[in-house]
């Protein structure tokens, strides 16, 4: 079963939350039997009992509801996702199927992949520096990003511009780490192919002088 949820046609799962459509539960206290229900821009046709929801089109896709006490004298529903049975706000267009929770959907927050790329950093540095301060003439690469010291606008006071340097030197110093993390990983994956060349060579070396 595929859900026609986004303006690209037939949904395909997406590695990032933020990315994936999705359906809140919370737009169900708005709805009464029939009615409906947004999901990445569309409008779904659902029907809802008192613990179950149908979801439209293409044909009618059961979900299971819980509720709870909000505090206020009222409830709040709830999905209990179709793959784990955990009881969620959201749950995410999975294509063939259905709606499933984060967890079931495998999916990650954006800020939970960026923190695995090397070069968030950098790019949020220069963001920064475009969005604060002056850009120089020539490209600023990942390596003499480490001690790139931008240009103070005219029109800026100095108080304001070092505030502005301190916040980009966060950004350099762990850019710079990460920096120094990577190379000394390529160093260590670059020896560990070399040793056993190495020894195999002197095997070669010492089987020729034996013969010889």
């Amino acid at each position: 079963m595929y859900f026609r949820c986004n303006n690209g046609g037939w949904n395909k799962t997406h590695e990032q939350v933020e990315q994936m459509p999705r359906i809140d539960s919370f737009e169900l206290k708005h709805t009464h039997a029939w009615g409906g229900i947004f999901c990445g821009g569309k409008y779904l046709d659902i029907y809802q009992d008192n613990d179950l929801c149908e979801i439209f089109p293409p044909r009618g896709y059961k979900i299971r509801l819980s509720h709870k006490a909000n505090g206020y004298g009222g409830q709040q529903t709830f999905f209990l996702c179709p793959g784990c049975g955990a009881r969620v706000r959201y749950l995410y267009v999975a294509g063939r199927k259905g709606f499933l929770c984060r967890k079931c959907a495998k999916l990650n927050y954006k800020s939970q992949q960026q923190t695995k790329d090397s070069m968030v950093d950098y790019w949020n540095g220069m963001n920064y520096v475009k969005k604060y301060l002056n850009l120089p003439p020539w490209p600023v690469d990942g390596f003499s990003f480490v001690r790139f010291r931008p240009g103070k606008p005219k029109w800026m006071h100095e108080s304001t511009y070092q505030r502005h340097l301190i916040r980009l030197s966060r950004y350099q110093l762990r850019h710079g780490k990460r920096l120094a993390e990577d190379l000394a990983r390529l160093l260590d994956n670059s020896r560990e192919e070399r040793e056993p060349r190495a020894k195999l060579e002197k095997s070669r070396i010492f089987e020729h002088l034996k013969k010889n």
